[in-house]
């Protein structure tokens, strides 16, 4: 699948290796190419449903990934993705249901936005 830059209602997930089932803030930081400064903080959603046969955005192939493994952010607004090149984007899980808050942070993935603008 390719991202073009501006596209809106495209699911863009991070996938960890940890059960955020008892999350409290889920969240994905998406740094752009030109770097940490004009980085994006997206409020994320859980995925609550096994994930079956995907292909990550880097080619990777995944059998399957638990539910409640990955979060996921559907773009609403064409500033969303404004930049085309690879993106970083990292999934932050918080539980504040712990004292002090338990903080997760996934491995950074990548993400290719084109800006091809292709039209049919």
């Amino acid at each position: 699948m390719t991202i073009r830059v501006g596209e809106v209602g495209k699911k863009i997930y991070v996938i960890t290796s940890y059960d955020m089932s008892s999350n409290t803030s889920l969240q994905i930081i998406a740094v752009p190419p030109s770097g940490e400064t004009n980085q994006k903080t997206w409020t994320a959603t859980l995925q609550t449903s096994t994930l079956s046969n995907i292909t990550l955005e880097d080619g990777t192939a995944v059998t399957t990934v638990a539910a409640n493994e990955s979060m996921y952010y559907e773009t609403s607004a064409a500033t969303d993705l404004d930049e085309a090149g690879t993106w970083t984007l990292i999934g932050k899980f918080t539980n504040t249901s712990a004292t002090p808050d338990d903080v997760f942070i996934s491995d950074p993935v990548t993400l290719v936005v084109s800006d091809d603008n292709y039209s049919a």
